[in-house]
């Protein structure tokens, strides 16, 4: 080819640009007082917080849940209809503060999302960018706040290498500011929240469990999972709920009653290359 040009057209609203991303350095024993401190300061009306394991998720709900916050839990060793009726719960504005896994961090849209935080930093570099992508979408400007202990700044580096972003280091939130956000939350704690209109209830009324017998022994990833779905006419992101990805096989929720269009189109439809076998399950299992 003579004289090549490269072309590269940027996106009108790239999601960057929405989210302001920000961590505090902070050692473990601080973090829940400064996860106060940021909640008086920001006053969110929904947040999810993200932590590495679901002892951590339990551990954290009951300090939160204890602080007076009405909250909810969420992390791969629920049920899946306890998981999807957290979901719907949290969406319908029941409690304002998700606790989970990276089990939330994929699969799960909700348009509103103003506050992500990653209590634990993410195991690795494309986890961040799908907690951090819960927030600031369809046109909403979000924050993605990471706590961050003086023996992980190395892994916030990897991080930042990955994104091509420096995020910038944060101050203990003070003053009046939080003094005010504090009494303004404390009140607020003692009227229960409004109930939102849910209006994707009717849609995930009917909700299929489908088997992959691939997982992460087979290098299989969410990831793959979402873009085989993707492709499928008729079905968009909001008919996907939680893909949970273990060792050996890997599950996804299929919501609106479009099961069966999935199971048909997964009998041709190649992921990571391959065919895979799949099955419906009513109930969660071991692979």
């Amino acid at each position: 080819m003579l004289n090549p040009v490269k072309i590269e057209v940027d996106s009108a609203n790239p999601a960057a640009e929405m989210i302001q991303q920000v961590y505090y350095e902070v050692e473990e024993n601080e973090k829940f007082n400064l996860i106060n401190q940021i909640i008086y300061l920001k006053k969110p009306d929904s947040c999810i917080l993200f932590c590495n394991t679901r002892e951590k998720v339990e551990a954290v709900f009951a300090k939160i849940k204890s602080a007076g916050y009405f909250c909810g839990s969420l992390h791969g060793g629920m049920e899946q209809r306890d998981r999807l009726h957290t979901i719907q719960r949290f969406k319908g504005g029941e409690f304002q503060v998700l606790i989970a896994t990276d089990v939330a961090a994929r699969g799960i849209h909700i348009d509103d999302m103003p506050l992500v935080i990653n209590y634990d930093i993410p195991l690795d570099n494309e986890s961040y960018v799908h907690r951090i992508g819960r927030t600031g979408r369809i046109g909403h400007e979000g924050t993605a706040i990471t706590l961050v202990t003086s023996n992980e700044i190395s892994t916030l580096q990897q991080i930042e290498e990955y994104i091509h972003y420096k995020i910038p280091k944060q101050e203990f939130p003070t003053g009046k500011d939080v003094e005010i956000g504090k009494m303004i939350l404390q009140n607020n704690s003692k009227i229960r929240p409004k109930v939102k209109n849910n209006k994707s209830e009717k849609l995930n009324s009917e909700i299929t469990k489908i088997r992959i017998n691939a997982g992460k022994k087979a290098k299989m990833r969410p990831g793959d999972i979402l873009g085989a779905l993707a492709n499928i006419a008729g079905i968009s992101a909001a008919d996907i709920g939680i893909i949970d990805v273990q060792e050996t096989c890997s599950y996804v929720e299929i919501l609106g009653d479009k099961g069966d269009l999935v199971m048909d189109a997964f009998l041709d439809t190649k992921i990571k290359g391959k065919i895979h076998t799949i099955k419906k399950v009513n109930f969660r299992r071991n692979c």
